[in-house]
């Protein structure tokens, strides 16, 4: 089966075990409720996203689905029998209701938590590489809504950039910045270029990164679908270098 890098991660519940005319899952929130719904829906697309940065790859399918249920014991993962797309797979996690916690922090870290034990079912039953994913729990801990992800760079013996974002809390926007490392002057220096609408924008808005004559560019794709996100925003989106390197701020659109 062709390996992938992953994309997201995300989370429901159910009070019994998912089953074909049975039971089903549903989003996370009911059976375990969330005090800080958007940072909450935030910690898994950081947590995949973290882990795509460091190359950890899927076998076939780049979606993961981690529901929550009381029905296994605490801690156990198992592959769910509901398989619906190929692109995705669901994977089963204990947890009684009693354990679950009430404070924002606790939730987060008791997410974190149990994504690993799914990883982990999933490095067992698929033969992935989960060296990966106890270091990035441990930084996606810590660093919670300040996590940056890279999303392109650029080196040439001249210089170094790099672009770089993070996932705010959902329904809030998200950053992106620019570093940028001056080789033949040992200069550097970062700068928030702007904020985005959606974490997402990034994506189709920095496909990558050119400098040229004293400006750094970020070049969007160009396509039907990448447009339908980038007509939002004022193209092409530009920094000058001595702007990044005397750490300079724009948060404009």
């Amino acid at each position: 089966m062709r390996e992938k890098p992953i994309k997201d991660i995300r989370y429901f519940e159910c009070e019994a075990l998912p089953a074909w005319n049975g039971p089903s899952a549903a989003h996370l929130g009911r059976l375990y409720p969330l005090t800080d719904r958007g940072e909450m829906g935030a910690l898994g697309s950081r947590f995949s996203l973290k882990l795509r940065e460091r190359g950890f790859l899927t076998r076939g399918y780049d979606h993961v689905y981690v529901t929550l249920t009381p029905a296994l014991p605490e801690g156990k993962a198992e592959k769910s029998a509901i398989q619906l797309e190929p692109w995705h797979v669901w994977v089963n996690v204990g947890e009684p209701l009693e354990s679950w916690p009430g404070e924002p922090a606790e939730q987060y870290a008791a997410l974190l938590r149990l994504t690993s034990a799914a990883l982990r079912c999933l490095g067992e039953e698929d033969n992935l590489d989960c060296s990966l994913v106890p270091s990035v729990e441990a930084e996606v801990l810590q660093a919670g809504s300040n996590l940056e992800l890279v999303r392109t760079s650029k080196e040439t013996e001249a210089y170094r950039v790099v672009v770089s974002y993070q996932v705010a809390p959902f329904g809030t926007p998200s950053p992106i910045f620019v570093e940028y490392d001056d080789r033949r002057t040992g200069r550097s220096g970062k700068a928030l270029m702007m904020m985005l609408s959606d974490f997402e924008d990034v994506f189709p808005l920095a496909s990558s990164v050119s400098v040229a004559r004293g400006t750094i560019t970020l070049k969007a794709r160009d396509s039907e679908r990448a447009n339908l996100t980038t007509r939002r925003y004022r193209l092409p989106l530009q920094i000058s270098v001595d702007e990044v390197l005397n750490g300079a701020q724009d948060d404009g659109r």
